[in-house]
C-alpha cells in the first residue's frame, strides 16, 4: 500500500507540472512549435566600434594644437615669421582629426576655415590700405574713407566663420562616428523552432 501511494503521488506531481508548463506556454502567446520570441537582436560588429567621446577629444585637440604651435614658434621682430604659416596650416587641417578617426579625410569644416581665411586676408589688405593712406602713401586702388571699416567687417566675418567651423567639426565628428558604427554593425535575430530542422536567421544591415 505504501508503494502504491508513492506511485500515485509521483503521477499527481508530474501531471501538475505538465499543466503548469502548458499554461505558461499558452500565456506567452507564441505558436506551440516555436520558442518564445526574442525582441533583442544580436549585434555583430564587422569592425571595432568607434566612440563619440574619442572623436570629440581628437577634434578639440586639433583645435588647441595650432595655438600651441603658434606660441612655441612665435618670434617677434622678424622678417620671416614662421609662426604664421605654421599656425594657419595646422589650424586649417588639424580640427578634422575627429573625422580622420573614422576614415574621413576632407570635411566641410576645412572648407569653412578656408573661406574664413580668405575673408580675413581680404580684410587685412583693406586695413593695410587704410594705414598706408593715413601715412600719405599711394595705394594701387586709391584711398577710400571706408577702407578700414570694410576691412574690420571682413576680418570679423572670417573669424566668425573659423569659429563656426570648430563647432561644425565637433558636432559632425560625433555624427560620423554614429554613421560608422551603423555601417559596420549587423543585427541578427535568431528564431529557434522545435518542429523544423535548422535555425532561421533574420538580418538587418
Amino acid at each position: 500500500m505504501a508503494c502504491l501511494g508513492t506511485h500515485v503521488m509521483w503521477r499527481v506531481m508530474l501531471l501538475t507540472t505538465g499543466l503548469l508548463l502548458f499554461a505558461a506556454g499558452t500565456a506567452s502567446g507564441g505558436p506551440p512549435g516555436a520558442a518564445p520570441p526574442n525582441d533583442r537582436p544580436m549585434e555583430v560588429h564587422l569592425r571595432p566600434p568607434k566612440r563619440e567621446s574619442t572623436a570629440t577629444v581628437l577634434t578639440l585637440a586639433g583645435i588647441a594644437i595650432p595655438f600651441a604651435l603658434t606660441y612655441l614658434t612665435y618670434e617677434p621682430n622678424t622678417d620671416n615669421p614662421m609662426y604664421a604659416p605654421i599656425g594657419g596650416l595646422t589650424g586649417l587641417v588639424l580640427p578634422a582629426m575627429g573625422h580622420w578617426y573614422v576614415g574621413r579625410v576632407g570635411t566641410y569644416g576645412m572648407l569653412m576655415r578656408l573661406g574664413g581665411l580668405m575673408f580675413a586676408m581680404v580684410g587685412l589688405s583693406y586695413v593695410d590700405d587704410a594705414d598706408r593712406c593715413a601715412r600719405g602713401e599711394r595705394v594701387p586702388d586709391g584711398c577710400f574713407a571706408n577702407n578700414r571699416t570694410v576691412g574690420h567687417v571682413s576680418i570679423g566675418l572670417g573669424l566668425a566663420t573659423w569659429v563656426g567651423s570648430w563647432v561644425y567639426d565637433v558636432m559632425s565628428a560625433r555624427r560620423e562616428v554614429r554613421g560608422f558604427n551603423r555601417r559596420t554593425t549587423v543585427q541578427i535575430m535568431p528564431m529557434f523552432k522545435r518542429d523544423t530542422t535548422g535555425i532561421a536567421l533574420g538580418g538587418a544591415f
